[in-house]
């Protein structure tokens, strides 16, 4: 084994372990430090990771007692570059016992990213993210992407790239079959995404256009799994504190009324994640936050989440210096760290701390324990004449207009797309059923202009037929027109798909996803590029498909063949191809029949 593997073995057992943990195998600290230090020595690409593994280990008592022990370490580490040696040194005080004099006085200039509150966050993000892997379906060409153990920096489109694929998850559960078998898994990149990416605005505001389409998805895959709600209120956490996502939120009336109509528990929940949204909640829930009257595992997600956002760090303040300054240090290098807040005491403001501040006309309580991050302030809309409207829509289907300049959304059809729709006898319809969870096909029977109403005679999918009033412009009506796009394949393509389907083993009506896979492989396409058709075709991870999962991957690679395998955006195989493929050609008939070898 490679040192580098070596050392990324070693590193992912550090991020899964606990300061008791390392005390149980503190009889080998004094190698593992010789082993850091001279690793460290050799590759300075590892450097950021190394000093995580570092402040990580120095959390151990007994792993300190042993570095104070190592005398001849010490000789080491005054070898090393002066700026590594007061990165060490920052870290902890008996390490700052160990660099040279010189290397002290430089303390005050460590990076901001190589501090140990961020070293801290980073090393709990990859154990949170560790731990979500670990129950993720393992997929034929889905290999989860990861941070972990590379020993290149992380730039930040890599940080970026995984909150792009979680969003992307996510919008792409448009209905309920793709809830049910994929809304586990586009939860969890959701989560993995806005983990890594905690309190970065710059790269939220960059996909505040999915806002809308995001938070939907939450509160649809609650009302089907609302027993999850701890894992769905991690990513309410974090997206409430972008200020862009939490003025799409607040803009919003289609999300505040669907938020008002999960059960209680799940309002208790997210009402706890920031104060715009529990000002958003039914009264009775507001009231249980206020009096504390939560789940455990619920009270526990906003400080989690909370120590994970990205703090700014002054550069020019040694915030982790040891506590005393030793005789060769200057004493201006070692400053007092000033109080952290915390959820139960916030602290008074500070350079670093800003004040909290609560929406007008509500009140923080103490009674629960809760305290809530400052509000983002809410920017005025800009004039009429620069707002953009587009039509979105919910995972249920309910039509809803998003407007990208204010963050505003609505049910009614605003005039720049044409106005209230206007209904006439004899319109082919479809009309949502509360009862049965679905939309039914019907026609117009009535129209009432005077009193604006519509009744609809319709049919539900069990054969029974059903009459509706409704206003005109209510979000449960819509023209069939409206259904969305289909994925209906030509008589060739269906041809094909079925004699290919037909012909992998065994026989029957699911065939498992590494047989599928072993085919795609022959299609010629590169694994970057099946990695987005498979993403596309089988969001769920499904390790059986059924013929309509199979012909969508066999309609997606003709598509890709048809653009080029050779081509940038398909041999790529990243975020462009992955929105083309699932809001293009999975609709679309290809212009040619998919190959494969």
């Amino acid at each position: 084994m490679s040192g580098g593997e070596l050392f990324s073995d070693f590193r992912k057992k550090v991020i899964q372990s606990n300061p008791e943990a390392c005390e149980e195998v503190a009889m080998f600290a004094s190698v593992a430090w010789a082993f850091l230090i001279g690793f460290a020595a050799k590759k300075a690409q590892y450097r950021r990771q190394i000093l995580a593994v570092i402040q990580k280990l120095s959390e151990a008592p007994s792993w300190i007692a042993a570095w104070e022990a190592h005398t001849a370490l010490h000789a080491r580490v005054k070898d090393l570059h002066e700026d590594l040696q007061a990165a060490l040194a920052v870290q902890h005080k008996a390490i700052a016992q160990s660099v040279a004099p010189s290397a002290l006085g430089s303390m005050a200039s460590v990076r901001q990213e190589e501090r140990p509150e961020l070293l801290r966050q980073d090393m709990a993000k990859e154990k949170m993210v560790s731990d979500i892997r670990e129950t993720q379906p393992e997929g034929q060409f889905l290999e989860p992407p990861t941070l972990t153990g590379s020993p290149e920096p992380v730039t930040p489109q890599q940080t970026a790239s995984l909150l792009q694929a979680g969003i992307d998850a996510a919008v792409a559960i448009d209905d309920d079959a793709k809830m049910q078998n994929g809304g586990l898994a586009a939860l969890n990149e959701l989560r993995i995404g806005c983990i890594r990416c905690a309190g970065d605005e710059g790269i939220f505001s960059k996909e505040i256009v999915h806002a809308p389409a995001v938070f939907g998805f939450l509160i649809h895959y609650l009302r089907k799994r609302p027993e999850e709600v701890a894992a769905a209120a991690e990513v309410m956490n974090q997206l409430m504190a972008s200020a862009s996502w939490s003025a799409v939120f607040v803009g919003s009336v289609p999300l505040k009324e669907s938020l008002q109509e999960l059960p209680e528990d799940v309002q208790v929940a997210f009402g706890l994640q920031h104060p715009l949204v529990l000002s958003c909640i039914v009264p009775s829930a507001r009231q249980r936050v206020e009096i504390g009257d939560a789940e455990e595992s619920v009270k526990k997600v906003a400080p989690l989440m909370q120590s994970i956002r990205q703090a700014e760090v002054p550069a020019d303040t040694a915030r982790e210096a040891p506590a005393d300054p030793t005789p060769e240090a200057p004493a201006d290098s070692k400053p007092e760290p000033p109080a952290e807040p915390t959820l139960e005491a916030p602290a008074k403001p500070t350079p670093e701390t800003p004040a909290e501040r609560v929406p007008p006309g509500q009140v923080a309580s103490s009674g629960s324990g809760y305290s809530p991050e400052p509000a983002p302030e809410v920017a005025p809309p800009p004039p009429v004449a620069a707002q953009e409207w587009r039509t979105a829509r919910t995972p249920q289907g309910h039509t809803y207009y998003f407007n990208k300049s204010t963050s505003e959304s609505q049910w009614e059809r605003p005039a720049s797309l044409g106005g209230p729709i206007v209904f006439k006898v004899g319109d082919d319809v479809e009309v949502w059923s509360n009862s049965q969870n679905c939309w039914g096909k019907g026609k117009v029977d009535k129209v009432d202009l005077a009193a604006g109403k519509v009744v609809c005679d319709f049919q539900l999918p069990n054969g029974s037929a059903a009459k509706k009033e409704l206003p005109a412009g209510h979000k449960d009506l819509r023209l069939a027109s409206e259904g969305g796009a289909t994925e209906s394949f030509s008589p060739e393509e269906d041809e094909l798909y079925k004699r290919l389907f037909d012909a992998l083993d065994p026989p029957g009506k699911k065939k498992s996803a590494k047989v599928i896979a072993d085919l795609l492989y022959k299609s010629g396409a590169n694994t970057a590029t099946l990695r987005q058709i498979w993403a596309v075709a089988n969001p769920g991870l499904s390790q059986e498909l059924e013929f309509e999962d199979f012909a969508r991957c066999c309609r997606l690679v003709a598509h890709c063949q048809a653009m080029g395998l050779e081509s940038d955006m398909v041999t790529t195989g990243e975020r462009p191809l992955r929105v083309k493929l699932r809001t293009v050609c999975l609709f679309a008939r290809p212009p040619q029949l998919p190959t494969f070898g």
